[in-house]
């Protein structure tokens, strides 16, 4: 069967399966299980055969190598599952290595290491940077994409969540849930910088959609460090989120606004140590939908930002990247949110995509009476 000849009927009948299911697996779509994805994706690789982007990248050849940057802390895992590796490696059609760099060391530094020790096209940072000075980012040669880095230097690629509008949602649902005094709870780095800026935004878009004055919201940034990320976190909780919510004298908070999932952790586990109730006594949402809210002490309310969703954008803007071609558009990514919308990446730039979430409803917002 000749490479340039093959079609999805082709693959469809080496697989023993229908052509709509070749579809559904190559675009990530639901209704397909992991084993025959892979295998479909494996033969239409074989076959030489993937559709838009996909064939775009595999065009570029094999000699394309694409290295993942993955920062890791001690106690606060990566974004990325071996699932959603997988799935971004079988895709992309290039060869694609990870480093994994501590938040102790210097990510920069790593970057100019593997370029001066291989062939690299395009670096994919996931996550945070943690780089205070980032005119240093200058020393890497080759192009950068930055996925849901928060920290991320202007005037590169990135791959972003709808940061500002989720917030908004999450901060609505306890707004409408009749709380009015409400804590915000943010992350800062050891260099004083908070974290997040565009979902706090989102918070004080939410109080003027109200017609409420932000005032009444009081904001805490967390320093934290993030080789120990869980132990900081904390510990700023314990040794002063809890007092502030103890303290009789003042008019206390009835719900707290946190900015990530990974923070959200640190605060429920020392309300429940020190005795507050969820949603009892106060309410919580958060931000993010990662695999760390699955183990919670019950479901949080929260915006869900779906890696697979980022990384199915992230694959659509590789080839682009290489070819020098503009983001623009809107792509639709192949997947279906819980609200019955489909997920999609809107460009917003020429180097900027903006991936939709939604919203998760758990049971952590009580409604004042």
């Amino acid at each position: 069967m000749g490479i340039h000849q093959t079609n999805i009927q082709d693959i469809a009948k080496i697989c023993h399966v229908s052509t709509a299911t070749v579809s559904r697996a190559l675009n990530h779509k639901p209704g397909v299980s992991n084993s025959l994805r892979s295998e479909i994706i494996a033969t239409a690789k074989k076959y030489g055969y993937l559709p838009d982007n996909h064939a775009r990248a595999m065009r570029m050849g094999s000699s394309t190598n694409v290295c993942l940057v993955v920062r890791t802390g001690q106690d606060v895992a990566h974004l990325l599952t071996m699932q959603d590796f997988e799935m971004f490696q079988q895709t992309l059609g290039m060869r694609l290595s990870t480093i994994y760099v501590p938040y102790d060391s210097d990510v920069i530094g790593a970057m100019v290491s593997e370029e001066n020790r291989t062939s690299v096209s395009l670096f994919i940072i996931i996550g945070w940077t943690l780089v205070s000075d980032s005119r240093r980012f200058a020393q890497v040669r080759q192009p950068i994409l930055f996925v849901s880095s928060d920290d991320a230097p202007a005037g590169y690629a990135a791959i972003v969540g709808d940061d500002r509008f989720g917030s908004e949602q999450a901060a609505n649902a306890l707004l409408e849930a009749g709380h009015r005094r409400m804590l915000v709870l943010t992350e800062e780095n050891s260099a004083g910088s908070s974290y997040f800026k565009e979902r706090i935004d989102g918070v004080k878009d939410a109080f003027r959609h109200h017609d409420l004055s932000f005032g009444s919201a009081t904001i805490f940034s967390v320093p934290i460090d993030y080789r120990s990320y869980k132990a900081s976190a904390e510990r700023f909780v314990s040794h002063t989120i809890i007092p502030y919510l103890e303290d009789v004298s003042g008019v206390q908070p009835t719900a707290i606004a946190v900015m990530s999932d990974f923070l959200a952790a640190a605060l429920v586990h020392e309300l429940y140590e020190r005795g507050f109730h969820v949603p009892e006594q106060l309410s919580v949402t958060s931000f993010g939908g990662w695999d760390i809210a699955n183990y919670f002490p019950q479901p949080i309310t929260s915006w869900v930002q779906p890696i697979p969703d980022l990384l199915r954008a992230t694959l659509h803007a590789v080839p682009l990247l290489l070819s020098k071609t503009d983001f623009s558009g809107t792509i639709a990514l192949g997947s279906m949110h819980p609200n019955g919308i489909e997920g999609s990446a809107r460009a917003t730039s020429s180097t900027r995509f903006v991936v939709s979430g939604f919203m998760r409803k758990g049971r952590t917002v009580r409604a004042l009476a």
